[in-house]
């Protein structure tokens, strides 16, 4: 009797090729030498998951999300812009 349980991968079965566009070609691709030194950001398109130091950022700004903006500063912008008193904006 087999007592192998199959792990989610072996169950879905060979993960076939591409069919669609390669997402990873795209903007100066062809134009470049070995890529390396470019970092495309012609189109929306990330291979593999974001980095640590952004990632930590994102999960340290959630609790501020619930905080409405403090208008203070866009008052005294237009009002300097306008040439009025920050009371009459």
């Amino acid at each position: 009797m087999d007592t192998h349980t199959p792990t989610h991968t072996e169950a879905l079965g060979p993960r076939p090729e591409p069919s669609g566009p390669d997402l990873r070609h795209h903007g100066d691709a062809e134009v470049r030498d070995d890529g390396s030194a470019l970092v495309d950001l012609a189109v929306n398109v990330r291979a593999d998951t974001p980095p640590a130091w952004l990632r930590e950022h994102v999960a340290a700004s959630l609790g501020q999300l619930a905080a409405y903006p403090d208008g203070r500063a866009a008052r005294a912008a237009v009002a300097a812009r306008h040439g009025l008193p920050v009371e009459r904006v």
